[in-house]
């Protein structure tokens, strides 16, 4: 017994339970905070919306051009911005994947960019970038293109926006995905 390690060690005392009257008054304190902040105002927002019944949502959605323009604009906008941030995130994720380079923790920092600016900073950066007094704007309206307030600037925004989750959630998946596969391809006569 003398030499048994756990003789030495002192025992965790139980902590003791809080009375039951006391956990049923935290429950109801923390479910009426979650209720004053989030539930009322939640509902405060879909009696108001509702107010005139549901129909009038679908007057606006048939009836008014500017919400058909703006759904018309964003299912065209949406395929494009796909394409352009898997085309780019998963060069980018391959490229920061798979190879040591310098500058490779500049460029992984850049990705995280638009995950941390702000919305506001983003849209003032585009307009000095492809407004008319920015850095680009007396070369664009010599080769008379407009970027800014049209649909190249929303897939540009949109795919500032989206890049980086598809870089992020790919560089896991490519750095556990190994280079047994391609080096038995090449081992077997591919050369790409």
């Amino acid at each position: 017994m003398a030499n048994n390690p756990t003789n030495n060690v002192p025992l965790k005392k139980k902590r003791p339970e809080d009375p039951l009257w006391l956990r049923y008054l935290l429950t109801i304190l923390a479910l009426g905070v979650v209720t004053l902040i989030i539930g009322i105002p939640v509902f405060h927002v879909f009696f108001r919306a509702f107010e005139k019944g549901p129909f009038v949502y679908l007057d606006n959605l048939f009836g008014n051009p500017n919400t058909r323009h703006s759904i018309l604009l964003t299912l065209s906008i949406a395929p494009r911005v796909v394409f352009l941030s898997v085309i780019f995130g998963v060069a980018a994720a391959w490229a920061i994947a798979r190879f040591r380079f310098p500058g490779r923790t500049i460029l992984l920092t850049l990705m995280d960019l638009p995950l941390a600016v702000s919305p506001v900073v983003a849209g003032l950066v585009f307009v000095l970038m492809f407004g008319m007094q920015g850095w680009m704007g007396n070369w664009l309206s010599k080769n008379n293109m407009q970027i800014l307030f049209g649909t190249p600037a929303l897939v540009l925004a949109t795919c500032f926006v989206t890049l980086p989750y598809v870089v992020r959630e790919l560089i896991p998946v490519l750095e556990a995905y190994g280079e047994e596969e391609e080096l038995a391809a090449v081992s077997l006569g591919a050369n790409g």
